[in-house]
């Protein structure tokens, strides 16, 4: 076993560990002994993949809401389908969603949804946009404008207790993302 996949393993253990925890206490009611001990490490391995709780609970919600890279590398991509499942994802794990605003703050939380949803909008006006192509030297510019647009609706959306249903915010994502690429 090589240490890359050694370390990404304990770190998935440590992972685990606080999300078994998670369904009993809440964050700021979970030390990293518990955490080490439920995951059958001690503190000094969590300390070499982490600096602190909160650390570990970014680097979950990263891994996690990586559900998307899937639904990307599938040839004939369907991006309302990899939209859906990315809010599907984030409706079941309202609590993790809220540990991340609330213990890491909006920074890091707008961070992660931008990383995790720029591949999606890159695809979507490179590849759905047949009729009005983006010229090379706005392509950045263009992606990088709907994917705060979209990464600051989810982060809305998140932060106001997810009162629409995922069903909801997808019909007006995909209405603002479809009129992005149809032609005038």
């Amino acid at each position: 076993m090589t240490y890359n996949t050694k370390s990404q393993l304990t770190k998935q253990a440590l992972c685990d560990a606080l999300k078994k925890l998670l369904t009993k206490k809440t964050i700021d009611q979970i030390t990293i002994g518990e955490i080490t001990a439920e995951a059958g490490f001690n503190r000094q391995t969590f300390y070499y993949h982490f600096r602190d709780i909160y650390d570990l609970l970014t680097w979950v919600f990263n891994q996690e809401l990586r559900v998307i890279r899937p639904y990307l590398d599938k040839p004939n991509v369907n991006w309302q389908e990899t939209l859906r499942q990315s809010i599907i994802y984030l409706s079941h794990n309202k609590y993790l969603c809220s540990c991340v605003i609330h213990g890491v703050g909006r920074e890091q939380l707008m961070f992660t949804l931008h990383d995790s949803i720029y591949d999606l909008i890159k695809y979507v006006i490179i590849h759905e946009n047949d009729i009005r192509p983006i010229p090379p030297k706005h392509l950045d510019f263009t992606v990088e404008f709907y994917t705060h647009a979209i990464s600051h609706s989810l982060y809305n959306w998140i932060s106001d207790g997810m009162r629409e249903t995922p069903e909801e915010l997808l019909e007006h994502l995909s209405f603002v993302i479809s009129r992005a690429t149809q032609q005038d």
